[in-house]
């Protein structure tokens, strides 16, 4: 495309960018977005009167069948079910893993993961922090 067409496209293009994103948040999106937590002041405020410590694309949105789905986890989260593993026959098994070396935290997290009376179970860890190898 030559620089004068692409020009004229490119503030088309944005303005049915922009047209779409307002469709989408107006028709089922529920801001989340949490209140300023201080007042307004003059010199740190942009040009729009938002706060400089705002970030511009800090929008929160979500929509009903993702909060439907969250709670829906959370419900499973909260479920007590018969263990898949007793704790000792984790640890029996424990002992005889060939696979990577665990540190002690993996370990437990791994336990939890193999015996816990709740149908759904979270294990969070930093990246990099071989979280995956605890799942195995």
């Amino acid at each position: 495309m030559s620089g004068a067409h692409t020009s004229r496209v490119q503030p088309q293009l944005s303005r049915l960018a922009e047209r779409i994103t307002q469709l989408v948040l107006n028709s089922g999106s529920l801001n989340i977005t949490p209140p300023e937590l201080h007042s307004r002041f003059g010199p740190l405020l942009r040009a729009d009167g938002r706060s400089v410590y705002r970030r511009r694309e800090s929008g929160l949105y979500t929509s009903p069948e993702v909060l439907n789905n969250e709670e829906r986890v959370v419900a499973a989260a909260r479920r007590t079910v018969a263990p898949a593993c007793s704790r000792e026959r984790f640890l029996g098994v424990a002992e005889r893993w060939n696979g990577p070396r665990l540190d002690a935290g993996q370990e437990r997290l791994a336990e939890v993961f193999a015996c816990s009376d709740k149908l759904i179970v979270a294990g969070i860890g930093l990246a990099g922090s071989e979280n995956t190898t605890c799942s195995l």
